[in-house]
């Protein structure tokens, strides 16, 4: 199968490199080209377009930052759905509005195009190791023909239901993630003012009731000093205002949501965006002067 992989960063870069090591016929496009020399040293066909990528696949695989890049990758006029042959196949892995993804499918299948929207969870080390989970929405027939490639880094691959489901999962996702952010933060920043051993803490927490993935692989940073991200903060901020909007779309209210934005908020503010979810730490301690 030819198989093309737009979006060469933090998590896209390490699925795409699982694809080319199982000998599938790989294309990869990243808009900062650098990015692309080590899967190209990797045997894939490094491409200057999206259109390029689309005219070299029967699927294409998408993992950009945000609904507007999606949208300038499919659409553009060097996007792939004008090269893309009617009968191929686009699994979005991005994490980007459920309106939105629906809107897109649409269009696409106009043109005799399938759509798949399937956001994945597990982070940085997930991705590296190949042990990501995947959420997809779409027709069960699209999905059947993506899960051979899916499988190469994501082993569970969930239908979730029609198209945009599987955003609304991922939403829902990172909004239980934000708030266990900020309960690992919190905890830190107590038992840091508090005296207590935060290596030992972060130990005896993660064993017990208390503990998370958030805890365990977050947390195990911040004990290190190690603010560098397995989700940027600026990332999961454009996800907490996805979740927001759908709320205000629904007429939902809910208090830690709302509590965790302003927190996101205040790290964005404080320059913070660019580090991991653990660098939220640094917000209470701006607040707290401690």
């Amino acid at each position: 199968m030819r198989v093309g992989f737009v979006g060469l960063g933090l998590m896209g870069a390490p699925m795409a490199m699982h694809l080319i090591r199982a000998g599938l016929e790989v294309a990869v496009y990243n808009r900062s080209p650098g990015k692309a020399a080590p899967h190209g040293e990797a045997g894939a066909a490094v491409c200057a377009s999206p259109a390029e990528l689309a005219g070299r696949s029967q699927v294409v695989l998408i993992c950009v930052s945000d609904t507007e890049a999606v949208e300038s990758v499919l659409f553009s006029p060097e996007g792939v759905a004008g090269a893309l042959e009617p009968g191929g196949l686009i699994v979005d892995h991005s994490t980007i509005s459920p309106t939105a993804t629906r809107e897109f499918a649409a269009r696409l299948a106009g043109s005799g195009i399938s759509f798949v929207d399937a956001p994945v969870t597990g982070g940085t080390k997930g991705a590296l190791e190949g042990k990501l989970v995947a959420m997809a929405g779409g027709k069960s027939d699209d999905l059947e023909r993506a899960r051979p490639v899916l499988e190469h880094y994501a082993p569970t691959v969930v239908h979730v239901g029609p198209v945009g489901q599987g955003q609304l999962i991922k939403l829902c996702n990172n909004l239980v993630g934000s708030l266990h952010v900020l309960a690992m933060a919190e905890g830190f920043h107590f038992a840091g003012v508090l005296g207590l051993d935060l290596k030992l803490t972060h130990q005896v927490i993660a064993s017990g009731a208390a503990g998370s993935f958030i805890w365990e692989n977050w947390g195990g940073r911040l004990v290190e000093g190690d603010l560098s991200p397995g989700f940027k903060i600026a990332l999961h901020h454009k996800d907490i205002r996805l979740v927001l909007d759908e709320c205000r779309r629904v007429g939902l209210e809910l208090p830690g949501l709302q509590l965790v934005a302003g927190m996101y908020e205040k790290a964005l503010a404080l320059g913070l965006g660019e580090l991991g979810d653990q660098a939220l730490v640094r917000v209470l301690e701006q607040r707290s002067g401690k």
